[in-house]
């Protein structure tokens, strides 16, 4: 941040941070437990970051992914951790394969637990048949213009495009 004021990014998420650090010098990595409520993603933020907040009382940014499946209508969308629970990447991509996908990333930031600023990342691309990797819909998605997905891609290939640089490139012109 411009003003010397650390800020904590809420995750355990080693390589969401490194995505962080890339953006904001004064960042340190503190994961905090909250329980998530269901509803809309803008909902959902807010929520998560006034929690964290409450936690922490510090300068606190939270993120939320949600995956968008055309072919479901826009499921799973905030619940794509739970649907992946059901369904692994490899059947996702058995099951849904060819269809236009949109990954999202909401970043909440609140520095005195009431204001929270929303910023998101989104990038679309189509979900084929498993490749590599290992986290979530990764080994699935395929960002349009890409010939790799971002199961395949190496960390570094990833955060320059991904959902979470742009949350985090907009999250730094608004504050």
């Amino acid at each position: 941040m411009c003003n010397g004021t650390i800020m904590i990014y809420s995750t355990t998420n080693k390589h969401k941070f490194r995505e962080a650090e890339k953006v904001f010098e004064d960042i340190r990595m503190r994961g905090v437990d909250t329980e998530e409520i269901q509803g809309s993603p803008q909902r959902i933020i807010r929520d998560k970051c006034l929690k964290a907040y409450k936690v922490v009382e510090e300068p606190v940014v939270v993120d939320d992914v949600s995956f968008f499946i055309d072919d479901l209508g826009g499921f799973p969308g905030p619940y794509i951790k739970y649907f992946l629970q059901g369904l692994n990447a490899e059947e996702i991509g058995s099951v849904f394969e060819g269809s236009s996908a949109v990954a999202s990333c909401l970043l909440g930031y609140t520095d005195n637990g009431e204001t929270v600023t929303v910023c998101k990342g989104s990038v679309e691309g189509s979900i084929v048949q498993f490749t590599e990797g290992e986290f979530g819909f990764d080994p699935v998605f395929l960002p349009t213009g890409s010939k790799k997905t971002w199961g395949e891609m190496s960390t570094e290939e990833k955060s320059e495009k991904s959902h979470r640089a742009k949350a985090l490139q907009e999250l730094k012109k608004r504050i």
